[in-house]
C-alpha cells in the first residue's frame, strides 16, 4: 500500500468556514469566523508533514455569533482529522467534531445540528460517523452511519444534507458509505453558535486523543463526484510503501 501526505482542504465552492489548523484557528474562508479557545491550551501536532490542532479531552474551539451563518437546510461539512487507536478500539461515545445551534435556551427548544464520532454500545469496528440533530423542546433524532474512521489514520470524512434536512449522505476518503432518509430537519434559528471539538455548551462530549487537520463548511449539498474531487485533491505525495 502507498503511504500518501495528506493537503489541507481549499477554498473550492465557496465555503462559510474553512479552518486549516496549521498553527492557527483563524478562518481561511476570507469571511473572517475566527475561532476562539474554550478552555484549554493550544496544541498543535504535524504528522508527515501536516499540521493539526490536538484535542486532549479539555479543549473545544468556539464562534459565538448574533445570527445564523451556516444554513439549518442543505450544508456540506469536510473534515481532515486522524482519530486514536487502532481499528476495534472502543472510545468513549459521542465526541462532537463540529456542531452549530442555538444554546440560549435548552429547555424550551433548542435547534442544533452537529457532526460526531460515535462508538455504538458493543460496536468492534472503531468509530462511527454519526450525525444528530435537535429540533424543538426534548426532541431530537440520530443516526450512526456503517462508515467508519480509520482510527490511527488520517483520513477525509464528509457528510452532505439536503435542503429540507431530511436525507443525510457519509462519505470516508470519498468513498459514499449510506444515505439516511429518516431524519427531522432542525427549525430555523436567528442564533447561531459554532462549536469545534465539544457541544454547544462547552465542556461537554470533548474530542480526547484527536487532531483535526481541516474543517470546511459549505452552504450547499455537494454531489457523490464533488465529494470524491475534494478527496482527491487533499491527497498529496507518496512518501512511503508498505
Amino acid at each position: 500500500m502507498k503511504l500518501r501526505r495528506f493537503n489541507y482542504l481549499d477554498t473550492a465552492f465557496s465555503p462559510v468556514v474553512l479552518y486549516n489548523f496549521n498553527n492557527t484557528i483563524n478562518d481561511s474562508s476570507g469571511n473572517g469566523y475566527h475561532l476562539t479557545l474554550g478552555d484549554g491550551t493550544e496544541k498543535y501536532i504535524t504528522i508527515n508533514g501536516l499540521t493539526g490542532f490536538y484535542f486532549s479531552g479539555t479543549e473545544y474551539l468556539t464562534k459565538t455569533l448574533e445570527s445564523a451563518f451556516i444554513n439549518f437546510g442543505a450544508i456540506t461539512i469536510e473534515t481532515i482529522i486522524i482519530l486514536p487507536g487502532t481499528t476495534g478500539t472502543a472510545l468513549p461515545t459521542g465526541n462532537v467534531i463540529v456542531i452549530f445551534g442555538n444554546n440560549t435556551e435548552l429547555a424550551t427548544g433548542n435547534q442544533a445540528w452537529s457532526l460526531i464520532s460515535a462508538n455504538p454500545t458493543g460496536a468492534s469496528s472503531g468509530n462511527r460517523l454519526h450525525y444528530f440533530v435537535e429540533h424543538g423542546a426534548g426532541a431530537n433524532t440520530s443516526y450512526t452511519s456503517t462508515a467508519c474512521f480509520p482510527v490511527g489514520q488520517i483520513c477525509h470524512a464528509a457528510l452532505s444534507r439536503n435542503s429540507d434536512g431530511t436525507i443525510l449522505k457519509f462519505y470516508v476518503n470519498g468513498k459514499l458509505f449510506d444515505t439516511s432518509s429518516t431524519l427531522t430537519a432542525a427549525d430555523s434559528t436567528t442564533l447561531g453558535n459554532l462549536m469545534v471539538g465539544a457541544d454547544v455548551n462547552g465542556g461537554n462530549q470533548l474530542l480526547n486523543g484527536t487532531i483535526l487537520f481541516s474543517v470546511k463548511i459549505i452552504n450547499s449539498q455537494l454531489t457523490d463526484g464533488q465529494i470524491a474531487s475534494e478527496y482527491n485533491k487533499t491527497l498529496g505525495s507518496v512518501y512511503g510503501i508498505i
